[in-house]
């Protein structure tokens, strides 16, 4: 200090140094004066404090910090935070969400048994990795001791001394310059996200950590990050790119036409190529295709292909005068209307209709729509106006095949010998074939009977009693 080569500054640097080593000595506030006192100067106490630590505290301090830092308050990538300062142990990967793990070592070195750990994981797409510089750890280390030191030195002369003591003040001074450089040392030290990708772990390297008013909001920048990287979809950006987002799922989650849920949400966990969504994402995927008809739901199985939908027509007649009728002919899920006035129509023979109008003075005319694809199921429409001779010959038809089946029943395939006899020559014995067949022939042949119970004077519609599950099964049971 003597040495007239050496400057202000040093001296003055010098002096810090020795006064903060020094248990009595002081400097005057408001002046650079140094004089010797009766009571331990904080500073040297907290150094004296800091280097005695063990390293577990120092472990648990800057774990404590980093906490702080990147707590998940909204909870859109990761749930909790797991650490590995310096050991492995405990790390476990959940299905439902990510896990945002801490490793004191660099992007570019990481521990051979974390990697061993990733590569093994069946939940491979769970895991976020915040790692450090190893060039910055250790003032970073130094750092959390010091900051935890002063603290226990805070409690010590608050006790002692009091809030208003000099001592005191001393101490806060020195917790406030202590904590600014402890947030901007974390800052420093860890500036690398690694995260899954492809069978592989990628990095964003030097992410640069922003302060404002010295609060950072570690979880909303680490998410800010991926989202550039297209790991992270946020809800914004699930409405803007959800086609490609369907396509993704498609290809990554779907390695069968129809899958379970359980299925899928396993696939989102273990698939590393797989994007992050926000809390209840793929739930809302899956639903959001279903309701634009993309992919169809069957109970808890999901599959990709559309849903068919069947073809059909909607007529409605605008005018009618005498026999000529005006039609309005809507196609649904159909873009062509074939029509025909007799028989069923057939593509590329029959007419078609255009301008949604077709006009007709037939008894009745068939409708098909078929659409632009090929459909499994075809509506076709077949119509007949009431009041019309057709109508007419319809009715009596209906009437006269109800009084074949009253006399014989359904017809056979084949006629028995007898029929055919009484019919040549014994005419008044075609009266009682009906009883006679109903005696013969089993219900399931009686079928288009009128009646399969007496319930001759029966109003259904007040009925009060049931047949039983017992009732039907004797019923079955019984022989013809």
């Amino acid at each position: 200090m003597l040495d007239p080569l050496v400057g202000v500054a040093d001296v003055k640097d010098a002096t810090e140094a020795l006064r903060s080593n020094a248990h009595y000595l002081f400097r005057t506030p408001g002046e650079d004066r140094l004089y010797f006192g009766d009571v331990a100067n904080v500073t040297a106490q907290i150094q004296e404090i800091a280097n005695g630590l063990a390293e577990e505290v120092v472990d648990e301090e800057l774990r404590k910090k980093l906490r702080e830092v990147f707590k998940p308050v909204s909870g859109k990538v990761y749930h909790d935070i797991l650490f590995a300062l310096p050991s492995l142990d405990d790390l476990k990967t959940v299905e439902d969400h990510v896990r945002l793990i801490i490793l004191e070592q660099p992007a570019n070195k990481l521990p051979e048994a974390f990697t061993n750990w990733w590569m093994d994981n069946e939940r491979q797409n769970r895991v976020l990795v915040l790692t450090a510089d190893s060039n910055a750890i250790s003032t970073l280390r130094q750092l959390a001791r010091n900051f935890h030191a002063a603290n226990a030195v805070q409690i010590s002369v608050r006790k002692v001394h009091g809030e208003a003591s000099t001592q005191y003040r001393e101490v806060i001074d020195y917790l406030t310059t202590t904590a600014g450089q402890f947030t901007s040392a974390l800052r420093e030290a860890f500036k690398t996200i690694v995260f899954p990708a492809r069978g592989q772990l990628r990095t964003i390297a030097d992410f640069q950590m922003e302060f404002t008013n010295n609060d950072y909001q570690g979880e909303a920048q680490i998410i800010a990050a991926l989202s550039r990287r297209s790991k992270y979809y946020d809800e914004k950006k699930f409405d803007t790119e959800f086609d490609s987002l369907r396509q993704d799922a498609e290809e990554i989650l779907f390695d069968a036409k129809e899958v379970p849920d359980a299925e899928l949400k396993r696939k989102a966990a273990a698939k590393s190529e797989w994007h992050w969504l926000p809390p209840g994402g793929l739930e809302a995927l899956v639903r959001t295709a279903v309701e634009r008809k993309f992919w169809q739901r069957k109970g808890n199985i999901v599959c990709k292909e559309p849903p068919e939908e069947s073809t059909g027509v909607l007529v409605a007649v605008e005018h009618r005068e005498g026999t000529r009728y005006l039609l309005s002919v809507t196609p649904v899920n159909g873009d062509t209307i074939h029509v025909s006035e007799v028989g069923e129509p057939e593509p590329g023979k029959s007419g078609t209709v255009s301008g949604g109008r077709w006009e007709t003075v037939g008894p009745s005319i068939t409708i098909r729509c078929s659409g632009g694809q090929a459909r499994d199921n075809i509506g076709i429409m077949n119509l007949r106006y009431a009041g019309t001779v057709e109508d007419d010959v319809y009715t009596a038809l209906s009437e006269r095949f109800q009084d074949i089946f009253a006399v014989l029943g359904q017809l056979p395939d084949s006629f028995e010998d007898e029929w055919v006899d009484a019919v040549l020559g014994r005419r008044e014995e075609v009266k009682y074939f009906a009883s006679r067949i109903d005696t013969v022939r089993t219900p399931m042949e009686q079928r288009y009977g009128r009646d399969v119970v007496d319930d001759e004077g029966l109003n259904w519609e007040e009925a009060v009693r049931v047949l039983s599950d017992r009732n039907i099964e004797e019923y079955m049971r019984a022989p013809w």
